[in-house]
């Protein structure tokens, strides 16, 4: 038991388990069913995440989303509209349409 414990994916498993995923159990599905390239990118994404907490961390830019995000912006623009409430009026009342009710 204690070998397997000290493979390089059981011990980066146990990490995942431990302090990623907030202390599952080893038999858990999500884990047993990691591929390498898997476990691999979850340590990628710990060590971006940890760098970005440090303030160390690259800042990532993505020309496609921007003209993505321009073109939504566009679109939204032309849907929206000022919206002003027409004037409430308050209902009229005839004091003539009572009627005397018995109780």
């Amino acid at each position: 038991m204690r070998q397997i414990a000290q493979l390089p994916r059981e011990r980066k498993l146990w990490i995942l388990r431990k302090y990623v995923y907030g202390g599952l159990p080893p038999t858990d599905p999500r884990i047993l069913g990691m591929t390498d390239e898997q476990v691999e990118l979850e340590f990628v994404h710990m060590e971006l995440d940890r760098k970005a907490k440090e303030g160390r961390g690259e800042e990532y830019s993505d020309p496609d989303f921007d003209e993505w995000d321009r073109e939504m912006e566009e679109e939204d623009s032309k849907l929206s509209y000022e919206y002003e409430p027409a004037a409430v009026q308050q209902p009229t009342v005839d004091v003539d349409d009572w009627e005397d009710v018995e109780l």
